[in-house]
């Protein structure tokens, strides 16, 4: 993992984005072999949010976490079938100290996925429910594509707040442009913005195929570089995980 101190665009297209072996610090994960039903990986943080430490939890049973818990998301995860379809579980209280959690699920790579954050408040959780309703009605009248991405960004920034919501071309050629933004006041524009071939790396152009999802919670955090590893690199494109390189470039982006 490169040092965020050292970011380049020439070190981030070398990045291994892909299997980046750490979390960001709002969540934690499990990895599980789902036929034996064995923790397989645990981040370094995730007593924080199972009240289990990963060298307790790695090797053993997912009834570690509980087994109603564990039957549970074996429900979830059979819902979601073999596919890469996320199930969701909401305030869900873990472990000994039954710390009220929200838990993602996932299959990638012949492994369930367990991503763990801290649980919204009930209030929340039924405002972005319904905000996350009228984006999908508004988005379901449009029917050219500027006139879609422009809406994208506007609804998704009412829904998560973030200062800048932008999306993303990329061109024929490899180029880059940015088609759509909504931004606070304070921000300057990137709307139309081209980004050259040769400064998108590749990896994370590639990346962008086949990731329905990747951010990072903050660009200030700081990285939970120790973790336990797994034998193999497991390349997970739904994880929240995000390396040191991205935020630091993400950084610049102001």
């Amino acid at each position: 993992m490169t040092d965020s101190r050292s970011v380049s665009l020439t070190n981030c297209d070398r990045e291994p984005i892909h299997i980046p072996g750490s979390v960001q610090p709002h969540g934690a994960m499990l990895v599980i072999d789902p036929a034996a039903h064995l923790v397989a990986y645990g981040s370094a943080n995730c007593f924080e949010f199972i009240s289990v430490p990963p060298e307790k939890a790695v090797g053993v049973h997912l009834s570690v976490l509980g087994h109603d818990l564990a039957h549970d998301i074996g429900n979830v995860a059979a819902r979601s079938g073999s596919t890469q379809a996320e199930g969701v579980m909401v305030n869900i209280p873990v472990g000994i100290a039954a710390i009220m959690v929200d838990i993602t699920i996932h299959r990638f790579a012949g492994r369930l996925i367990l991503e763990f954050e801290t649980a919204a408040s009930g209030a929340d959780t039924e405002v972005a429910l319904s905000l996350t309703q009228t984006l999908v009605r508004r988005l379901d009248q449009e029917s050219e594509v500027g006139d879609l991405v422009s809406s994208v960004a506007k609804l998704l920034r009412a829904t998560v707040g973030y200062d800048r919501v932008m999306v993303y071309e990329f061109l024929a050629d490899g180029d880059g442009k940015v088609v759509a933004e909504t931004k606070s006041s304070r921000l300057h524009s990137l709307l139309g913005h081209h980004f050259p071939f040769s400064d998108i790396p590749g990896l994370y152009a590639r990346l962008a195929d086949t990731t329905a999802r990747r951010g990072a919670a903050s660009r200030r955090y700081v990285v939970r570089a120790s973790s336990q590893r797994l034998p193999d690199p497991l390349p997970v494109p739904q994880k929240h995980g995000r390396c040191f390189i991205h935020v630091g470039i993400g950084r610049g982006q102001r």
